[in-house]
């Protein structure tokens, strides 16, 4: 073989790989450019997400002490004028304008605290005063009694409330052993608002604020127990509250639940905003994200999950 002939042969193999190496080098720089706008791409997205989950945060944290604030003007009346009758207490509602000014709440009221031994003078004074039909239940000899006294709903769905003794439901007792113990106001665990089970569109919370006799200002716990004259409360159903709540930030491509505690578990659920949306799809990756907030007194954990319409 010419020794001519020998050199291109070996020649044409490499310039056979040439095209190859730079097909290859092109699709690799293809591809780290395409992974690099796709990171920076989905760093801003993360960033957004979280930007948006801490805004949600402030304003679920901060919406219930808009209400405390209501609670804490009711205390002051009944407990400057502990006489106050349903006519002077229905103006007084009227007047703060809550359906308008605090959306999301279900209506406020007033419970006494009665003990045994002034029930039946109490129910008697009530027929005299307010309600011809007025009793406390459920019916029950106990050591005390917190019937509810007033009550303004701000939902026409609602059932009465007058007379309804919360101290016999145990989550109620407790946020109301609380507000008493501690003076301030205190909200329940999740609880039913209706009487007939535990529906998820009837899952909601109350807020309790204590009332002392005489517009006194105990000091210490043994003080406060002695010197409870009621409490005023309001309720809240929960998909209610967050309407409230997305109304002042309306974040349709975040799902958010709500659980009561620091657990996420289906026992503490309460609130889910996936329920009422499309499915997701199978393949989304979607960003996750989770905070506490204190609610008078009581945890709740938010749990964020964005939408594949989020990026």
């Amino acid at each position: 073989m010419p020794p001519g002939e020998s050199k291109l042969n070996a020649i044409r193999p490499r310039r056979y790989f040439l095209p190859y190496f730079v097909l290859a080098l092109g699709l690799l720089i293809t591809a780290f450019f395409a992974f690099y706008i796709w990171r920076t791409a989905r760093g801003q997205d993360l960033s957004r997400f979280g930007t948006s989950t801490q805004e949600l945060t402030t304003y679920v944290r901060g919406r219930p002490r808009l209400y405390i604030e209501v609670l804490r003007a009711g205390s002051g009346l009944f407990a400057i004028s502990p006489t106050v009758n349903a006519s002077q207490f229905h103006n007084f509602v009227e007047r703060l304008e809550l359906k308008n000014q605090y959306p999301g709440a279900q209506g406020i009221g007033y419970m006494a605290r009665i003990k045994r031994e002034d029930r039946d003078t109490f129910v008697k004074d009530r027929r005299k005063r307010d309600y011809s039909e007025y009793k406390i239940w459920p019916e029950g000899d106990r050591d005390e009694y917190n019937p509810v006294v007033y009550f303004e709903p701000l939902d026409q769905r609602q059932y009465s409330l007058v007379g309804y003794d919360m101290s016999t439901d145990p989550p109620r007792r407790a946020a109301m052993e609380t507000a008493r113990d501690t003076g301030l106001p205190a909200a329940t665990s999740r609880v039913s608002l209706s009487h007939d089970g535990e529906n998820i569109s009837d899952l909601g919370f109350l807020i309790y604020a204590p009332v002392y006799e005489n517009d006194r200002t105990p000091t210490t716990v043994e003080e406060r127990r002695e010197a409870l004259a009621g409490f005023v409360f309001s309720r809240f159903r929960t998909s209610d509250f967050m309407k409230a709540v997305f109304a002042i930030k309306n974040t349709t491509d975040i799902d958010v639940k709500l659980y009561d505690g620091y657990e996420p578990t289906s026992a503490n659920f309460i609130y889910d905003t996936a329920s009422a949306a499309p499915p997701i799809e199978v393949n989304h990756r979607p960003f996750r994200s989770q905070s506490n907030v204190d609610i008078a007194g009581r945890v709740w954990t938010l749990a964020f999950t964005s939408r594949p319409e989020f990026v």
